[in-house]
């Protein structure tokens, strides 16, 4: 009995040698790791693939979840312990969804995830994936609008400012049923009171002057349409498209000209364009100060003397320097635009030939020559 104790003790001491001389060693362990790895490369691929055991038998299949089952391993035929685990989740190089992969046995296999291609829902439109090739993906940049292009901004309507019309200087305002008394009425922006004097003058009155009747037309509708009643404005073009080829006329008519031409062209070109107007310099004046008639040109003392012409201002009478009193009349006014000034000889001045001259502020104005006689 002692005997075969004995031998059994050798025999186990045999087999504890035998077993720790199968223990791993480090080496062993990385080339354990390695084979376990190729394994898992063979047997397993991405998608619906079948894999096999070590012995070559089904192990279980991969499919779109990413869910094995693993084969088992054993010595001798005896049983082998089971553990079922994930073995973590994997993306597809294109940046499709990861799967998930359980096996049994020590190893453990893994599946490879499911691919999609990602078709920008979801997303925030700036850029797309698109997985293409074998694996690949291509990369997309998008607009950052969704797609859709930005609409550009709308220009700002043009603004511009012109000059009103220049002073006349006025004329007499007995003469309203002349143009030139309704300019200065419009150049002092009393619009509705020129349209008055407009429509007195009737249409008799204005065929004798079209053009310059036209202009005034024109005028009065400017005055109102700067003012902010915009359906005036079609009566500034229409007016000056009458006269565009009529340049001519008298100084008040010229100025005025101007002024609607710039207006009506603008207002053409830039219907919802925004004018602004500031008022004319003083220094300018639509007709130059002058002289066009004296008479008589030959008198005695006691004689009345009759100058026409225009300036800025009132005025003064001068012979040869000498200052002579003007002799007031209600139909004349002395100032300004295209009116007459009177005065008489002096009783004293002596026989010969005087200089006349009218003073207005610092302008004088020479009337020419004037003869005086004793008989």
């Amino acid at each position: 009995m002692r005997t075969i104790l004995n031998g059994r003790s050798r025999q186990a001491q045999s087999y504890r040698r035998q077993a720790h001389s199968y223990r791993w060693t480090p080496l062993s362990t990385i080339v354990a790791f390695g084979v376990c790895g190729a394994l898992v490369i063979s047997g397993c691929g991405a998608g619906d693939s079948e894999g096999r055991s070590p012995n070559g038998s089904p192990n279980g299949s991969s499919n779109g979840s990413g869910n094995s089952s693993g084969g088992t391993f054993g010595d001798d035929g005896g049983s082998s312990s089971h553990g079922s685990g994930d073995s973590g989740s994997g993306g597809s190089p294109d940046g499709g969804s990861s799967g998930t992969s359980s096996g049994s046995g020590e190893p453990g296999s893994a599946a490879s995830g499911g691919s999609r291609k990602g078709d920008g829902s979801g997303d925030s439109g700036s850029s797309t994936w698109d997985g293409g090739g074998s694996g690949g993906s291509t990369w997309k940049p998008g607009d950052g609008s969704g797609g859709r292009s930005p609409k550009p901004r709308p220009e700002p309507e043009p603004e511009k400012e012109f000059s009103w019309t220049p002073p006349g200087p006025d004329s007499p305002a007995f003469d309203a049923m002349n143009t030139n008394h309704i300019y200065d009425l419009v150049h002092n922006r009393n619009c509705q009171r020129a349209r008055d004097w407009y429509e007195t003058a009737g249409p008799g009155r204005r065929q004798q002057n079209p053009a310059g009747w036209k202009l005034i037309s024109g005028l009065i509708g400017a005055c109102f349409a700067v003012g902010g009643q915009q359906s005036e404005w079609r009566t500034v073009t229409e007016a000056y498209d009458a006269i565009r080829n009529q340049p001519s006329g008298d100084c008040k008519y010229v100025a005025g000209r101007r002024t609607l031409g710039q207006l009506a062209e603008f207002r053409a070109a830039h219907p919802k364009g925004k004018i602004r107007i500031r008022p004319a310099p003083a220094s300018v004046q639509a007709c130059p100060p002058g002289i066009t008639e004296m008479r008589p040109k030959t008198v005695v003392p006691g004689d009345t003397v009759w100058v026409r012409g225009t300036w800025p201002s009132e005025v003064t009478a001068h012979l040869d320097g000498r200052e002579v009193p003007l002799v007031p009349d209600a139909n004349w006014p002395s100032c300004c635009h295209n009116t007459t000034v009177k005065f008489d000889v002096p009783a004293d001045m002596p026989e010969g030939t005087v200089r006349v001259t009218l003073r207005a502020r610092s302008i004088t104005l020479d009337a020419g020559p004037l003869e005086l006689s004793r008989f």
